[in-house]
């Protein structure tokens, strides 16, 4: 079966060396820059080559197991001056390059595929599959930026749906626990009438939420901070903090105690205008929360077998 030429930007006639794909598509390039790039090339270079055929002036050719997509992939992100890129489109794409880079060792390859895992819609959209494909060709680093990815999503069943079909098992497993012992230290947080990562300081819900008030209005008893000061708790903040704990059994990430839509319903609770007041301040507490529930689950590990 004859080869076909990739074309630009790996169209140089003085290249010293061809990269031959899995379906037979060649790249012309140059060694100091495979080398300069790769240990593994820079090792394979520096053996005794054969030589080329003075009659025929071919150049060395190099077998890859690699199809031409993936090559022209992490070849455009090792070259110094690119017209043309390539870029990763699916999570196929976006997998396959990086077991490349790692397989030709191409250190600087494998950070630049990882800022572009961490940044895509792949991720986003799809983080437990994303999160499943790493795990199968042990992409360590992939792996965990698509389970920190996945803390955004639900981990149920309607969640996931028809994604359930490129879910393996063991992956799935390794994910379910982590995002379990996310659930756990997230609604730590907000368990229990003793809040111990709150500081008052000089923050706006402080001053709205602590003035109390003169009348019969619903009253909750709360500690906060290390020295467990006392704060009698208006009811939009009970309210808030009450359901906080709830979604982030389920939803472990700042994202989902901190949307208008979620304190939309503190705003309602019943009381006077003091107590109705005080519900000013939620955004700002749920900034707060949001912050240290990121704090919190950052240190959480995922534990992978490789």
């Amino acid at each position: 079966m004859s080869s076909t030429a990739f074309g630009p930007p790996f169209d140089h006639a003085d290249a010293d060396t061809i990269l031959r794909s899995s379906d037979q598509v060649d790249f012309p390039v140059y060694r100091v820059i495979l080398s300069a790039s790769s240990s593994f090339f820079k090792s394979m270079f520096s053996l005794p080559q054969p030589e080329a055929s003075v009659l025929e002036k071919q150049k060395p050719v190099i077998d890859l197991t690699e199809n031409s997509r993936t090559i022209s992939i992490i070849l455009t992100l090792i070259y110094p001056v690119v017209s043309v890129a390539t870029e990763p489109e699916s999570l196929d794409d976006m997998i396959d390059a990086c077991v490349a880079a790692k397989k030709y060792d191409m250190a600087a390859v494998s950070r630049r595929l990882i800022q572009m895992f961490t940044e895509s819609d792949i991720v986003r959209d799809k983080p437990v599959v994303a999160f499943c494909a790493a795990y199968s060709h042990e992409l360590g680093e992939a792996a965990r930026v698509a389970a920190r990815a996945s803390l955004k999503r639900r981990m149920n069943l309607d969640n996931l749906g028809d994604m359930l079909q490129h879910i393996n098992g063991p992956a799935f497993h390794q994910l379910y626990k982590f995002h379990r012992a996310c659930s756990n230290t997230a609604s730590e947080v907000v368990s229990g009438a003793h809040l111990t990562w709150i500081t008052t300081g000089h923050y706006t819900w402080w001053s709205l939420a602590n003035k109390g008030c003169t009348y019969a209005c619903p009253k909750y008893h709360y500690t906060i901070g290390p020295s467990r000061s006392a704060w009698e708790i208006p009811a939009p903040y009970h309210d808030y903090i009450t359901r906080a704990h709830k979604v982030l059994l389920e939803h472990p990430c700042k994202e989902a105690v901190t949307p208008n839509y979620f304190l939309y319903p503190s705003y309602g609770q019943k009381g006077c205008s003091q107590c109705q007041l005080s519900a000013f301040g939620l955004p700002e507490f749920s900034y707060l929360l949001g912050e240290e529930v990121e704090r919190r689950v950052s240190e959480v590990d995922l534990v992978l077998p490789f």
